[in-house]
């Protein structure tokens, strides 16, 4: 017979277990019935098979009580089975080649002095004794150890026990001998257990959130994809009804009407529309006249012109005036009608740097207008008694500094105390999309170039030219004529406070965004943890406005901390519960048809 690796050969069955004892096996009163042991359930009327049960043991002498489940009992020697192999609900092993199998009743253990009998491998599943049928049962695994055990019969002088569940276990064989736990080491143990589980916990989390954080604060991407939209609409806003803010405004020189919007962004600063895009948006929202005025660049302005002069898609359709909103610290201006970037030497120019960057966009034919005062007067998010931009100058200040004018609206925003001043003191009123995302149209500036050439050059008398019903400009809307009808004050504003809520683009999805969305979503919420404020973002060298800081919400912390304390040991106990209803479910089946199922024998 052969013998497991690592594992003294086993003795012979001819020699160690007398044919006698085989058919003693099935005799119930070979062995007394001990009287603490319970009473086996009833069985059914089917007719039971001669091999039911198999229990292992040391000893290939050895009989257990067959009073303890059933009659027919067979007792399978340990050394027959490899001393590494576990007693756990999902471990199987296939008996060693060549090794007697005596687990499939007295039979084979007769057969297995036969040579000449088939020797078929079979397949043992290892699990623990049901508990409801062995509770206070004694496996005995050692012949010269059974006296010192109660319920056990054979005489014997001392031995090593040891609890597994309910069972009470013999033996001296190490290979098999279960570890001994005191009352001590088994609070010991569940303390490192709940310990590894923390710790566990911990990791975890620690590796968890510095991903979310990572994936948050890096990934720059948008909920929508803006490079696959497209603007297959066009609005006529002076047939929606509106009436200009200046009611004298003659709108029948349709001819020689610029409409314009004086303030947009393009991917070249902060928008979310390429150049062409950026056009093709502008068409759509009834407008034949754009300023693009990126922060602090006149990249994006001077690329979105060459497109309108050079493209046919944009030829004599769009007058493109190039700009660059100065952005800074302090104040927003945008200067029109420039070809050259103008930006701050620092995030917080002083006066005198202001008035040089006026007086420069002038000497450069430009005009500057101040945008959206009361955007720039608000208070700074997180920030109290602080606003969006400190130490903003006052409009009269700028008025003395001699700004051009005042960007009136603003998006929907409409900026009574700028209309005001701007009345009394003659100077320029405009509206301003401030376009960094496809949206709503909400003011279209009409600009009268009637009373201009094409240079610019005023002319003695307006002379308007008729409505075109080709849907082009007039060889007249230019840059120079535009800027010239502005600084004549020859215009006025369409407002509607709604919007273009009919037109507003259907926008698509960014596959990308939806796929990191969950762990976008996280990072938001670990803000509440804690607060990283950097205030307005200047625009100039990677600063910002106010000074950053980072505090921490001890509250929410210490709750989070308490709960994870709390639900950590319940996972632990509805783990150990779910592991306990399993293992009743087992034995419970066991019971009721584990003993009339040859192909899964009872191991312990």
């Amino acid at each position: 017979m052969a013998t497991p690796p690592g594992h003294p050969p086993p003795p012979s069955i001819a020699s160690t277990r007398p044919a006698s004892a085989l058919g003693t096996m099935a005799t119930p009163s070979a062995v007394a019935e001990p009287a603490s042991l319970p009473r086996p359930r009833p069985r059914s009327a089917t007719p039971a098979p001669s091999h039911r049960l198999t229990v292992l043991t040391a000893d290939t002498s050895r009989r257990v009580p067959t009073s303890t489940v059933d009659p027919d009992l067979t007792v399978v020697p340990l050394d027959l089975v490899p001393p590494h192999a576990p007693l756990s609900p999902t471990r199987s092993i296939r008996k060693p080649s060549g090794v007697p199998s005596s687990i499939a009743g007295p039979a084979a253990i007769a057969a297995a002095n036969d040579p000449a009998a088939p020797q078929a491998p079979v397949r043992t599943s290892w699990f623990r004794p049901p508990s409801s049928i062995f509770r206070n049962s004694v496996v005995v695994a050692d012949k010269a150890r059974a006296n010192a055990v109660p319920n056990s019969v054979g005489p014997a002088t001392a031995a090593s026990t040891t609890q597994r569940g309910h069972h009470t276990v013999v033996t001296d064989d190490p290979a098999h001998r279960p570890r001994m736990h005191s009352r001590g080491s088994q609070w010991r143990s569940r303390c490192i257990l709940l310990f590894v589980a923390y710790l566990r916990v911990a990791v975890f989390l620690g590796l968890f959130i510095a991903l979310i954080l990572v994936v948050y604060y890096k990934y720059n991407g948008e909920p929508v994809a803006y490079s696959d939209l497209h603007f297959p609409w066009q609005i006529h806003p002076l047939d929606r009804g509106l009436v200009p803010l200046d009611p004298a405004f003659p709108l029948n020189n349709t001819g020689t009407l610029a409409i314009a919007d004086l303030h947009s962004h393009s991917t070249k600063s902060d928008g979310r529309l390429t150049p062409r895009q950026l056009l093709e948006y502008a068409l759509a929202q009834g407008y034949n006249a754009i300023a693009v005025t990126d922060h602090n660049s006149i990249t994006g302005g001077l690329e979105a012109e060459q497109l309108a002069l050079t493209d046919a898609q944009f030829k004599d359709r769009l007058l493109v005036i190039p700009g660059v909103e100065y952005t800074c610290c302090r104040i927003h201006l945008s200067l029109l009608g420039i070809n050259t970037t103008i930006s701050p030497p620092r995030a917080s120019p002083t006066d005198d740097e202001l008035r040089a960057v006026i007086n420069q966009t002038h000497s450069l034919g430009g005009l500057v207008i101040v945008n959206h005062v009361p955007w720039s007067t608000q208070l700074a998010d997180g920030y109290p008694n602080t606003p969006r931009l400190p130490n903003h100058p006052t409009r009269m200040q700028l008025i003395e500094w001699g700004v051009d004018g005042f960007e009136i609206i603003n998006q929907n925003t409409y900026d009574v105390p700028s209309v005001q001043l701007a009345a009394q003191t003659k100077l320029l009123q405009v509206a301003g999309s401030d376009t960094h995302f496809p949206g709503p149209a909400y003011a279209w500036n009409l600009i009268d170039v009637s009373g201009f050439d094409a240079n610019g050059t005023t002319l003695p008398t307006p002379t308007p030219d008729a409505a075109r019903t080709d849907g082009k400009l007039s060889p007249r809307i230019t840059k120079p004529a535009v800027l010239a009808a502005l600084r004549a004050r020859r215009n006025t504003i369409l407002f509607d406070a709604a919007g273009t809520l009919d037109r507003a683009p259907d926008l698509p999805e960014n596959p990308t965004y939806q796929f990191l969305a969950p762990l976008l979503a996280l990072g938001e919420a670990l803000q509440s943890f804690y607060s990283h404020k950097r205030g307005q973002y200047a625009f100039v060298h990677g600063e910002w406005c106010q000074p950053e800081s980072v505090s921490t919400n001890s509250a929410q912390i210490a709750a989070a901390a308490f709960w994870v304390a709390i639900l950590v040991p319940s996972w632990i106990g509805l783990r150990a519960a779910a592991e306990s209803a399993r293992q009743r479910w087992v034995d419970w089946r066991f019971a009721v048809h584990g003993w009339q199922d040859q192909s899964r024998p009872l191991v312990v």
